[in-house]
């Protein structure tokens, strides 16, 4: 959970109750480590699958829609500008 929370920037707790929630749909399961204990993975399920292309399609066109009318270097700023705002609130 603290590797997914840092790679998504947020708190433990709410990608705890995201994957609790995935989990209960269907979509993930969790799986120990077999080499240490104390690891858990986050494993897609056949029916996370099956909606991956969907998933992707519906991402891209709220980016497309999102940036229109941007260049590229202004897409990056803007990203960059973000990450800098939510780097002053506290997780």
């Amino acid at each position: 959970m603290k590797d997914i929370a840092g790679l998504i920037h947020r708190d433990k707790s709410t990608v705890t109750y995201l994957v609790n929630s995935l989990t209960k749909e269907g979509y993930v399961i969790r799986e120990k480590s077999n080499e240490d204990s104390r690891e858990t993975y986050i494993v897609l399920t056949p029916k996370a699958w099956e909606i991956k292309d969907k998933i992707i399609s519906i991402s891209r066109k709220l980016l497309s829609t999102a940036y229109r009318g941007m260049k590229e270097e202004e897409q990056q700023k803007l990203v960059e500008l973000l990450n800098r705002m939510d780097a002053n609130f506290p997780e």
